[in-house]
């Protein structure tokens, strides 16, 4: 007996299934690391070598960003990115009354670590508004991932924030610009102390795991 040719679509489906998922990871170092803390409380002071990113009421940001050709399995820029997270790590005991809120922002401005502070992204040139906050030109308005540090969570607690992944597929094939993302104070009183690049124990460092396929 003659058996019918398999059809199209389940031969798309076979080959879907047989896709493998692949995990880019980074978790810099202060060499390869792009991060610093702005706060307007020192409003022209530069914190790109400071060990925490103080999350503040007062306010205090941090400015974080991942080189992506660096790390474990890169993605390449024709990669269907399915998950994203970042993971920070609370550095020391927090300063918090109440559990502190922060969300996570795509920036629009090319900071420059060594130079950015609250009033400007590079020497000379002022952000829209003081401390990244100009929803037109400094990042955009819609969050993208957030984190509750609970008050009296203890040293070196992990938090693992999904990020959304179309953001991070548009910075991966090139459609967004990576800028890097703010990460601000949303609501609470006092505030936490996620560890920098510059941290000295490596794995409390900020960590970007992407999990991605490759077209077929």
């Amino acid at each position: 007996m003659l058996l019918a040719p398999r059809s199209r679509l389940n031969r798309s489906v076979l080959r879907r299934d047989r896709q493998i998922v692949q995990t880019y990871t980074s978790q810099p170092d202060a060499t390869d690391g792009i991060d610093a803390m702005i706060a307007s409380d020192v409003p022209t002071t530069n914190f790109a070598t400071r060990d925490i990113l103080d999350i503040f009421d007062t306010p205090r940001s941090g400015l974080l960003k991942f080189n992506l050709a660096i790390g474990t399995n890169p993605p390449p820029a024709n990669a269907i990115v399915s998950l994203a997270q970042l993971y920070l790590y609370n550095a020391q005991a927090d300063a918090a009354s109440t559990d502190i809120v922060m969300d996570i922002y795509p920036v629009l401005r090319a900071w420059v670590e060594s130079q950015c502070t609250w009033n400007v992204y590079t020497t000379g040139n002022n952000w829209g508004t003081a401390g990244c906050n100009n929803t037109t030109t400094d990042r955009e308005a819609v969050s993208i991932g957030a984190t509750t540090w609970v008050n009296g969570e203890a040293t070196a607690t992990e938090h693992r924030i999904a990020l959304t992944t179309e953001k991070v597929q548009a910075w991966v094939n090139g459609s967004l610009t990576n800028n890097g993302m703010l990460l601000r104070y949303t609501s609470g009183t006092g505030g936490f102390f996620p560890a920098s690049s510059d941290h000295a124990t490596a794995t409390s460092r900020p960590k970007l795991v992407i999990s991605y396929m490759l077209p077929l």
